[in-house]
């Protein structure tokens, strides 16, 4: 946390645990435009995640160490607020929405992006990218997700600055998202926390509690 603000970190979508993040907008893209274009006008997109569900079995054991991690719940007005003014920065290549859910099926009316092969309309180029960003496979939907997705366009024009991080053996790139505190309502700790992190909900409160933020524990029965 650096002057009053939570710093979290938006992964590339190539390092996330979704194997087909992002692939299904890649292919139905290539099929009407080169590869490299594509690459030129918004690069890889990160993208930082939240969830619906505050308390959630599944979620639990999938990003928590079984159940042993921290839940952060945020206001949605103030946080929406706080993205949009990060939007205003470079609008085509920052977008916090919610993800649908499908399995992707080509349609056989799908159009071309462009008349000619030579030159695509970029403007639906990017409009197509961007909304398939936001679609995930069916077997994800209990994840109830909301993300924010920055795209490197907007890291190459100077507006940020990409990291690496060491992570499970590979390199990963991340990009640093500034979250203001204010936007902060709650915290639980997940089914599996230890007595020693129990005890320690005593300093969150201490910490944040003036705030007006809760601090609780997860009521689930999570055998770890």
């Amino acid at each position: 946390m650096r002057n009053e603000q939570f710093v979290f970190h938006a992964s590339s979508v190539d390092y996330m645990n979704d194997s087909a993040e992002y692939s299904q907008a890649l292919k139905h893209c290539s099929d009407f435009v080169d590869e490299k274009l594509m690459e030129i006008e918004l690069g890889t997109p990160f993208a930082f995640c939240f969830s619906e569900k505050s308390d959630s079995v599944p979620m639990w054991n999938m990003y928590a160490k079984n159940g042993k991690g921290v839940c952060l719940k945020f206001c949605f007005s103030k946080l929406k607020k706080h993205f949009d003014q990060l939007k205003e920065k470079d609008k085509r290549f920052i977008k916090f929405d919610k993800c649908g859910y499908r399995d992707y099926i080509p349609k056989e009316d799908d159009k071309p992006l462009c008349s000619q092969p030579q030159h695509p309309n970029i403007t639906e180029l990017v409009k197509k990218m961007t909304e398939d960003a936001f679609i995930k496979p069916k077997c994800f939907s209990h994840e109830k997700e909301w993300r924010l997705m920055v795209w490197q366009s907007w890291i190459q024009n100077g507006k940020q600055k990409m990291l690496f991080k060491e992570r499970q053996d590979e390199l990963c790139p991340y990009l640093e998202i500034p979250v203001a505190v204010e936007c902060l309502e709650g915290i639980i700790l997940g089914p599996g926390a230890s007595e020693q992190m129990i005890e320690a909900t005593k300093l969150l409160r201490s910490q944040y509690g003036g705030n007006g933020v809760s601090v609780e524990v997860s009521d689930i029965t999570l055998k770890v």
